[in-house]
């Protein structure tokens, strides 16, 4: 029966020694992606501009990813004529969108989410929503109020919807 033996071998460069230790530099841990700042909720009106942010770590620095309502966001490195840009600035991977559009063909209004991986694994964030603000007090009341009249001498007012 033979033995068989398995040699691991790592070269890295050492800056000094004493009797006791050596002294070594260049060594680095490898880390799950985390996320360190989570997106935060966004209130935005038609056409302008809003950012989601994450900041995430890892070793090797983790790739970031968005999605939104669980499907991954669309941006301009994907298609050149996108309203939707990724920026990394800060430290922080970021979703810039030059506009909010909220139509029948398309809308930005939903959950988003970034999903940072690197080869040891994958972090997801909490779940951010952008909704769409509105720009006028008079715009709110219109939508939201409702008088109901149950009896002949009483009037029930509903208030909803207002944000």
């Amino acid at each position: 029966m033979r033995r068989s033996q398995l040699l691991l071998q790592w070269t890295f460069p050492c800056t000094g020694h004493s009797l006791y230790s050596v002294v070594c530099s260049g060594i680095h841990s490898a880390e799950n992606p985390q996320i360190l700042e989570h997106p935060l909720d966004n209130y935005v009106g038609d056409n302008e501009p809003t950012k989601l942010e994450c900041k995430v770590e890892g070793d090797p620095k983790p790739t970031v990813t968005w999605y939104r309502n669980g499907e991954k966001v669309s941006t301009s490195a994907d298609d050149h004529s996108s309203h939707r840009l990724v920026i990394k600035e800060h430290g922080r991977d970021g979703l810039f969108f030059l506009r909010i559009i909220q139509n029948s063909n398309i809308s930005d209004i939903g959950t988003y989410y970034c999903n940072a991986t690197n080869i040891h694994g994958s972090a997801i964030s909490r779940t951010a929503f952008i909704h769409k603000s509105v720009s006028r007090w008079e715009d709110k009341v219109d939508r939201a109020l409702t008088l109901c009249c149950r009896d002949r001498d009483k009037a029930v007012l509903h208030l909803m919807n207002l944000f």
